[in-house]
């Protein structure tokens, strides 16, 4: 014979029933963070859009650097009744902005290219060697650079100067090696940096 074990009385469970489980609201809940997330980016991008566009607090509009005034400024309004304009936008006037590019060594020949991001040129291939254009401030051109490729041997730098200062430079010696420069236009502060 066999024992069971006896029968419980009825309603008598030999274990306390279990809850069913909770029902997780995780779809609920990354729909909410992405929300957030969301609201947080558009109010990041339009304060960055503030700030780029030149909604500065002295309501100019941005820097002073040599660009016309924005249409009905007092300045503006003063140059058109043919007051004298500052001195400060005079000096702006007459000396434009530029970028130099420039290889010296000891190598006997170099292939160099230069440029922008949407303009590249090619050097000739002497050393030392130098050449200056317009730069554009406007925020369309993303970087300036210089590339010079030594040809069998020799020694080189190359550097970009925005005016007259050297912002990046770069340095190549061997047979083939390559010498880099670039710069870039800080979005925030409108000025020149090495990359």
């Amino acid at each position: 014979m066999s024992q069971q074990p006896p029968t419980p009385p009825p309603g008598f469970y030999p274990y306390p029933p279990q809850q069913p489980p909770k029902k997780k609201h995780t779809g609920r809940t990354v729909l909410i963070t992405l929300s957030a997330v969301f609201v947080v980016l558009i109010g990041a991008i339009a304060g960055c859009t503030v700030l780029v566009m030149g909604g500065g607090s002295d309501g100019s509009g941005g820097n002073d650097n040599g660009a016309p005034p924005p249409l009905g400024s007092a300045k503006q309004q003063a140059q058109k009744k043919g007051a004298a304009a500052p001195t400060k936008q005079k000096a702006h006037a007459a000396s434009k902005p530029t970028v130099t590019f420039r290889v010296e060594g000891t190598a006997s020949s170099v292939d160099t290219t230069y440029g922008s991001d949407s303009d590249n040129r090619q050097a000739p291939d002497k050393v030392p060697w130098q050449t200056t254009l317009s730069r554009d401030d406007s925020g369309d051109t993303l970087y300036y650079f210089v590339n010079a490729q030594l040809n069998g041997g020799g020694d080189i730098t190359c550097e970009v100067l925005v005016g007259s200062k050297v912002v990046a430079t770069g340095h190549a010696s061997g047979s083939y090696n390559i010498c880099s420069a670039q710069v870039g236009q800080d979005p925030f502060t409108d000025k020149w940096e090495k990359e």
